[in-house]
């Protein structure tokens, strides 16, 4: 049986921590597919940190209301749009 997994990565400074590497790579063990989606502003470094353990990324478009970064503004009639990113 095949598994995918959808890991969701936002940190405002676009950090990305040994842990969540590691959570990354502990699930390759479980799951045959793993998509990133970040809302947070990534430079090349901590990109190619998120995909360790990544079978491919995906970078939601900033916008006002997007995803779950904004609360305070985010309505759910106005979920923020996203591009594919493919890591192969």
């Amino acid at each position: 049986m095949k598994r995918a997994g959808i890991f969701l990565f936002f940190d405002p400074q676009g950090l990305v921590d040994d842990y969540i590497v590691e959570c990354l790579t502990s699930l390759r063990e479980y799951l045959d597919e793993i998509l990133v989606v970040s809302n947070s502003p990534l430079d090349d470094t901590a990109r190619e940190r998120l995909l360790t353990g990544a079978t491919e990324g995906l970078r939601a478009r900033k916008t006002p209301a997007s995803m779950w970064a904004d609360t305070a503004t985010a309505s759910p009639a106005s979920a923020g749009t996203a591009s594919a990113r493919s890591t192969s």
